[in-house]
């Protein structure tokens, strides 16, 4: 018995029993553009691209970002990242440069004079922007 999951392949262990070679897709023709693989359907593509350390200044809020932080938790914010420091990168879309996630922490790192902030980096479409936003 052979099991075959997606690129796994797990040969049978039984004595004098020969798998089939799991079989690979066609190779490109030379020269033709390299295409990226879409996942197996189900799974959750990655989009992060990159990840850098920034300067803040240069971050672009993002003009349709609609979350507002109460006065309490933007102190909560702020004695966490004293006490113990970056745990989380804010993100950036490639796409718009815009940031998608993190503008608290955009904010509270100019207001202290950071220089640079942790950004993974992510590459969505206008849609999928807006809809990252509105998580």
């Amino acid at each position: 018995m052979d099991l075959h999951s997606g690129d796994v392949h797990v040969p049978d262990e039984r004595v004098g029993h020969r798998s089939p070679s799991p079989a690979s897709p066609p190779a490109p023709p030379p020269g033709a553009p390299l295409r990226r693989r879409d996942p197996p359907s189900g799974l959750w593509r990655n989009r992060i691209t990159g990840h850098a350390e920034v300067a803040p200044a240069s971050l672009l809020p993002n003009p349709a970002n609609w979350h507002r932080h109460p006065v309490r938790q933007q102190r909560a914010l702020a004695g966490a990242l004293g006490e113990v420091g970056w745990v989380a990168q804010v993100m950036v879309n490639r796409t718009s440069g815009h940031l998608v996630d993190g503008h608290l922490r955009l904010e509270l790192a100019l207001a202290r004079g950071e220089p640079t902030v942790p950004v993974a980096y992510v590459e969505l479409s206008e849609a999928e922007e807006r809809l990252v936003l509105a998580a």
